[in-house]
């Protein structure tokens, strides 16, 4: 009897284990003294110094940040790598320049690419040994944001900051989103009216944007029941001139942000690592198998059954008669934004898509083409790695088996998340999916403004002719260089996770509104193409009948 009890309530412990690991409960693992002491050697801390971690989401620009703070140009024979795909392999450490600064700065590999999971991140990585965490994000703030301010929460000798990067593209972005068809924030040959009206949006939009920006992430901490927070807001540009003493039109929380860091500098440095909270065995009894697979970040499969396809049908209105397309990837890739340019729709169009810095999609949302003799539907899904709309099992939440193309859109490195949904269609033969590369101007317009002459400013309306021809030679050359590494990123990505091969489609969205509307754009690369494609397939999949 007594042997008989200790065997059911062991299978009711490993029932329990499992639960939790299809429902996606993190398991919580605190690392151990020898921990503690192995990464503190690996990443030579010192209490004489002041050790600064910088983290966030793979493409949220933290190399970057590292050498703006640092005083360098990313050309500095000193600076960290930066590029396309994710350059950061293993966290890298970096003095700072100046012979009487206590700050070391350490780059730390982005979270959610297949090299690194969000799954343990902060364990993996070590994070529990530094004196202060910069959370860098340059667009929504995401869980995996969360789970490190979480994580630092439990360490009492660990300061944290939000700082959300590139602002200035951003700031840009919003202003080009609402300036007339066809404008081009590097025309070199912009009239006085345009200048004008460019110079007043450009106002308008960065005090929006930074009242937007501490309102999101104002919500998200009292969300997660966090500890209010700051949110400074910078760019590059500015930062690396209010190092060197100079000044920048594009400044926002830069030199606030310098002071802060300094200050905390002596408060905690050289502390030992002080939790709050005990440490949890994660080797014991018969949990161990579904344990192992938990923290190793291990995902069960689940197959959806033949009731839950026809309640996604149900949900989402699915009709044989038409071509049923799911926009999907992680949250800010632009979503919204593409739906609304593949139906010839401006952002601003009464029945366009919302679209905005907080994650504006909270549903599955159907939108049918506007043309009345088109049979595509489009549906913008929620991004992933949102508080709201976690990984774990996001493919079949959202119910995306049931669609008949699933267009994957990333606008800067390729995460996991992508590839993970990438797997998942090749499980079902009936889906056609396609990989998108979205905001592909300003992408270029970033890389040119990293090589022009400190100082320069993309929209600035006194370009001189002698930078006027510099930017576009730049220009040109930059182009050419996004397309060949996203291609290459893209394919080493599928190659190493052996999903079948694909075309990444590079596009922008003016350029694809553009086409739509039977215009030109001076911004394409792949849309006509794209939109080809997604046609041929929806001509093949309706003649067939499925």
């Amino acid at each position: 009897m007594e042997f008989d009890n200790a065997l059911r309530d062991a299978e009711e412990a490993r029932l329990a284990v499992e639960r939790k690991w299809f429902e996606g409960v993190r398991p919580e693992c605190r690392p151990s003294d020898q921990d503690i002491s192995r990464m503190k050697a690996r990443y030579h801390y010192n209490p004489e110094f002041f050790h600064i971690a910088v983290v966030g989401s793979a493409g949220a620009g933290k190399s970057s940040f590292i050498n703006a703070v640092r005083g360098l140009s990313k050309q500095h024979p000193m600076a960290a790598s930066t590029g396309i795909v994710e350059t950061t392999d293993t966290v890298t450490r970096y003095p700072d320049p100046s012979p009487i600064s206590q700050m070391i700065w350490y780059d730390v590999p982005g979270a959610g690419t297949p090299k690194v999971s969000d799954w343990q991140y902060f364990n993996d990585m070590g994070l529990y040994i530094f004196d202060c965490i910069i959370v860098l994000t340059d667009n929504r703030v995401l869980e995996s944001d969360l789970t490190i301010l979480r994580a630092c929460e439990q360490f009492k000798n660990i300061k944290s900051f939000i700082v959300r990067s590139k602002s200035d593209q951003y700031i840009n972005n919003m202003v080009c989103e609402r300036m007339p068809p066809g404008f081009d924030i590097g025309d070199p040959d912009m009239d006085d009216e345009t200048r004008s009206l460019f110079l007043q949006t450009k106002s308008e939009e960065r005090h929006w944007f930074i009242n937007e920006t501490c309102q999101n992430v104002r919500m998200h901490l009292e969300r997660e029941n966090l500890p209010p927070k700051k949110v400074y807001i910078v760019c590059s540009d500015a930062m690396l001139a209010i190092v060197n003493k100079s000044r920048s039109s594009k400044a926002i929380d830069e030199a606030e942000l310098l002071n802060d860091v300094k200050g905390s500098c002596g408060s905690v440095r050289g502390r030992g690592v002080e939790s709050k909270s005990s440490l949890l065995d994660c080797q014991s009894d018969p949990r161990l198998a579904v344990e192992r697979k938990w923290f190793e970040g291990v995902r069960p499969e689940c197959r959806p059954s033949d009731q839950d396809i026809s309640r996604m049908k149900a949900r989402y209105h699915y009709s044989p008669e038409f071509f049923h397309i799911a926009v999907v990837g992680s949250a800010g890739a632009g979503k919204s934004s593409f739906i609304n340019a593949v139906r010839g729709l401006s952002n601003k169009h009464p029945m366009a898509a919302p679209t905005g810095i907080v994650e504006t999609t909270q549903t599955v949302t159907s939108y049918p083409d506007p043309s009345p003799n088109s049979r595509v539907i489009w549906y913008d899904v929620p991004g992933t790695g949102t508080p709201k709309v976690p990984e774990w099992q996001y493919f079949n939440d959202m119910g995306l088996y049931v669609f008949d193309c699933i267009i994957v859109l990333t606008d800067n490195r390729v995460l996991d998340s992508d590839l993970a949904i990438l797997r998942a269609c090749e499980q079902f033969n009936n889906i056609e999916s396609l990989i998108v590369r979205s905001k592909s101007d300003q992408h270029i317009n970033n890389m040119v403004c990293e090589r022009m002459p400190p100082g320069f400013d993309l929209g600035d309306p006194g370009m001189d002719d002698e930078t006027r021809s510099l930017f576009l030679q730049t220009k040109s050359e930059e182009r050419h260089r996004f397309i060949d590494e996203t291609c290459q990123n893209v394919r080493m990505h599928l190659g190493r996770e052996n999903p079948s091969p694909k075309k990444v489609y590079i596009v922008c969205m003016d350029a694809m509104r553009a086409i739509v509307i039977k215009s030109r754009s001076t911004k394409a690369i792949d849309e006509a193409e794209f939109l080809n494609d997604v046609k041929g397939f929806m001509l093949t999949r309706l003649e067939a009948g499925c």
